[in-house]
């Protein structure tokens, strides 16, 4: 093994160990929202106006209240606009070139999103399966569909993320 190629494994490796950490507080987060809003499971409204549904992902209405508590609501997109900022910032920090920055942009979030999930199976015993709905994201609007769906994208842009890293 060449010293470059090193050298990108290390960064792989080191990016991927700020996506676990990152998972773990932003699982920390969305169980600590749970518990206070006394959510065991899925917390979506019993009849959601959808805008688009391709089956495997649904996005909502705007105007769908996740939350109970729409002061709640917009921390949680600032929450969620941070989450985005920080995968750009590291993606900035560990890469010259734009292929390069978006390989490193889609390992860290698919690291991130992936350990999420497992995070919250280990903290709050959920999702219980692949196919447990949940809200995987707030902006523009609610995205919600099985948890199936973003492990199986994440993963593809896992592989994406590297071969660009590698082949920036």
């Amino acid at each position: 093994m060449n010293k470059q190629t090193k050298i990108i494994l290390c960064r792989i490796l080191t990016i991927s160990v700020f996506a676990v950490a990152f998972a773990l507080m932003e699982a920390a987060a969305v169980v600590y929202l749970r518990k206070l809003f006394g959510f065991d499971a899925g917390y979506l409204p019993s009849e959601p106006k959808t805008v688009l549904n391709l089956g495997f992902i649904a996005f909502l209405s705007p105007e769908t209240l996740i939350l109970p508590d729409k002061f709640i609501t917009q921390i949680e997109l600032l929450r969620e606009a941070s989450t985005i900022i920080i995968l750009i910032t590291i993606a900035l920090l560990s890469a010259e070139k734009l292929k390069e920055r978006l390989g490193v942009f889609l390992i860290a979030f698919s690291t991130w999103d992936i350990f999420y999930y497992l995070f919250l199976r280990l903290f709050a015993g959920w999702p219980r399966s692949l196919l447990d709905v949940d809200v995987f994201f707030l902006i523009p609007v609610p995205w919600v569909g099985p948890i199936l769906t973003p492990i199986v994208i994440f993963t593809f842009l896992f592989f994406l993320g590297i071969y660009l890293y590698f082949n920036g």
